[in-house]
């Protein structure tokens, strides 16, 4: 029997939108995953919706800055300086680059990246065509459609992990360490970004034990302005 589909297609892509306009992505189902409140409670938050939804965008973020990452440096696109900034090139310049390998995967997540998490470039899907005079407009949909259901595929194999391991270890919250990224199915770029945090251009997912102080829940009208 077929495992029931958590993380749907419409609702990824509603939610990059969002984030484009940098905004959290509101009234979205998908803040309700147990990944999801998993890392709002982590972070310190409690779970309302504001939270939930900023640690949605942030999640989703992250997801496709380890994927963009390691398709790089497979790539031998690495560049200099901190092998995980990501904002160390000239957007077009890295974009072209990312192009010119001729490696689908990596041109689609590159154009989701560029695309839908940096909403100060605002780039089009017409920009990104001007961008790239060898691929035409549909070959570009093509890639960005490409990423966004990678990118519905890997959050869903976070999400069964998470319900697993909720399952199996009820208490884990009390554990010291129990955000475990092969248990997130999600392969080596979690973890080096999880070991090297100051090296990427945000926080990355690492766990972050519950403080004693009262959760303190971010202001909704800061949510866009925090996101950058």
């Amino acid at each position: 029997m077929s495992s029931p589909v958590l993380v749907e297609l419409q609702h990824v892509r509603s939610a990059l939108r969002h984030l484009a306009r940098h905004q959290s992505p509101a009234r979205n189902p998908l803040a309700e995953l147990a990944c999801v409140r998993q890392a709002a409670c982590r972070s310190g938050f409690d779970l309302s919706r504001e939270a939930r939804e900023f640690e949605l965008g942030r999640l989703l973020e992250e997801l496709v800055v380890a994927e963009l990452e390691r398709l790089r440096q497979q790539a031998g696109l690495a560049g200099t300086g901190a092998p995980r900034d990501l904002r160390r090139w000239p957007a077009g310049a890295r974009i072209r680059a990312d192009f010119e390998k001729e490696q689908p995967e990596l041109e689609a997540w590159s154009a989701l990246y560029h695309r839908y998490l940096r909403p100060d470039l605002n780039l089009s899907l017409q920009d990104l065509s001007a961008l790239l005079p060898a691929r035409c407009r549909r070959t570009i949909q093509r890639r960005l459609q490409r990423g966004l259901q990678a990118l519905t595929e890997r959050l869903g194999a976070l999400e069964r992990a998470i319900r697993r391991q909720e399952q199996v270890e009820p208490t884990a919250g009390a554990r010291p360490d129990p955000w475990l990224p092969d248990a997130w199915a999600l392969g080596q770029p979690l973890r080096a970004l999880a070991e090297d945090g100051a090296a990427s251009p945000r926080p990355v997912l690492r766990p972050v034990l519950p403080q004693p102080a009262a959760p303190q829940a971010p202001p909704s009208q800061a949510m866009g302005s925090a996101r950058r």
